[in-house]
Protein backbone atom coordinates (compact mmCIF):
# COMPACT_ATOMS: atom_id res chain seq x y z
CA UNK A 1 0.00 0.00 0.00
CA UNK A 2 3.10 2.33 1.05
CA UNK A 3 6.13 3.42 -1.48
CA UNK A 4 9.54 1.43 -1.81
CA UNK A 5 11.23 3.89 0.75
CA UNK A 6 8.51 4.21 3.61
CA UNK A 7 6.29 1.30 4.96
CA UNK A 8 3.54 3.60 6.35
CA UNK A 9 0.48 4.34 4.49
CA UNK A 10 -0.77 7.31 6.16
CA UNK A 11 2.51 9.30 4.57
CA UNK A 12 1.02 8.51 0.89
CA UNK A 13 -2.47 9.40 1.93
CA UNK A 14 -1.57 13.06 3.55
CA UNK A 15 1.09 13.36 0.21
CA UNK A 16 -2.04 13.39 -1.88
CA UNK A 17 -3.98 15.28 0.29
CA UNK A 18 -1.12 17.46 0.71
CA UNK A 19 -1.02 17.38 -3.11
CA UNK A 20 -4.84 17.85 -3.69
CA UNK A 21 -4.86 21.24 -1.63
CA UNK A 22 -2.03 23.05 -3.36
CA UNK A 23 -4.32 22.03 -6.87
CA UNK A 24 -7.32 23.41 -5.50
CA UNK A 25 -5.72 26.53 -4.26
CA UNK A 26 -3.93 27.51 -7.50
CA UNK A 27 -7.78 26.78 -9.06
CA UNK A 28 -9.26 28.91 -6.47
CA UNK A 29 -6.93 31.71 -6.93
CA UNK A 30 -6.93 31.55 -11.12
CA UNK A 31 -10.68 31.90 -10.88
CA UNK A 32 -10.37 34.76 -7.89
CA UNK A 33 -8.42 36.92 -10.13
CA UNK A 34 -10.51 36.55 -13.24
CA UNK A 35 -8.06 37.40 -15.64
CA UNK A 36 -4.62 35.76 -16.83
CA UNK A 37 -1.05 37.04 -16.14
CA UNK A 38 0.10 38.81 -19.70
CA UNK A 39 2.50 36.91 -21.65
CA UNK A 40 6.15 37.71 -22.76
CA UNK A 41 4.95 38.97 -26.23
CA UNK A 42 2.97 42.35 -24.47
CA UNK A 43 6.33 43.09 -22.60
CA UNK A 44 8.41 42.36 -26.24
CA UNK A 45 5.40 44.72 -28.32
CA UNK A 46 5.82 47.35 -25.19
CA UNK A 47 9.23 48.00 -25.62
CA UNK A 48 9.11 47.78 -29.53
CA UNK A 49 6.72 50.09 -29.70
CA UNK A 50 8.44 52.36 -27.63
CA UNK A 51 11.59 52.02 -29.50
CA UNK A 52 9.35 52.89 -32.28
CA UNK A 53 8.26 55.64 -30.98
CA UNK A 54 11.31 56.80 -30.52
CA UNK A 55 12.30 55.96 -33.77
CA UNK A 56 9.48 57.99 -34.94
CA UNK A 57 10.67 61.13 -33.04
CA UNK A 58 14.21 61.07 -35.09
CA UNK A 59 12.48 62.34 -38.17
CA UNK A 60 12.40 65.97 -36.42
CA UNK A 61 16.46 65.73 -35.45
CA UNK A 62 17.53 64.38 -39.23
CA UNK A 63 18.42 66.76 -42.32
CA UNK A 64 17.68 64.69 -45.45
CA UNK A 65 14.91 63.43 -46.73
CA UNK A 66 16.31 60.15 -47.10
CA UNK A 67 17.38 60.06 -43.68
CA UNK A 68 13.55 61.08 -42.78
CA UNK A 69 11.78 58.81 -45.32
CA UNK A 70 13.90 55.82 -43.65
CA UNK A 71 13.18 56.70 -39.93
CA UNK A 72 9.70 57.04 -40.84
CA UNK A 73 9.54 53.26 -42.42
CA UNK A 74 11.54 51.69 -39.39
CA UNK A 75 9.81 53.94 -36.84
CA UNK A 76 6.23 52.34 -38.40
CA UNK A 77 7.61 49.27 -39.10
CA UNK A 78 8.51 48.62 -35.37
CA UNK A 79 5.58 50.35 -34.00
CA UNK A 80 3.78 48.14 -36.12
CA UNK A 81 5.19 45.03 -35.02
CA UNK A 82 5.12 45.80 -31.24
CA UNK A 83 0.92 46.69 -31.37
CA UNK A 84 0.52 43.37 -32.87
CA UNK A 85 2.83 41.69 -30.65
CA UNK A 86 0.53 43.69 -27.99
CA UNK A 87 -2.82 42.36 -30.03
CA UNK A 88 -1.64 39.24 -30.31
CA UNK A 89 -0.59 38.26 -26.71
CA UNK A 90 -4.58 39.42 -26.01
CA UNK A 91 -6.13 37.36 -28.25
CA UNK A 92 -4.10 34.08 -27.33
CA UNK A 93 -4.88 35.10 -23.30
CA UNK A 94 -8.51 35.04 -24.33
CA UNK A 95 -8.63 31.91 -25.92
CA UNK A 96 -7.00 30.44 -23.46
CA UNK A 97 -9.65 31.00 -20.63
Amino acid sequence: MGSDTCNHPDIDICLLLIFLNTVKMKVTTEQETGRSSKGPLTAIGIFLGVFGIAVLSGIFFTNTLHGKIINLFCGGLLLAIGLFAIYYDQVKNKTDN
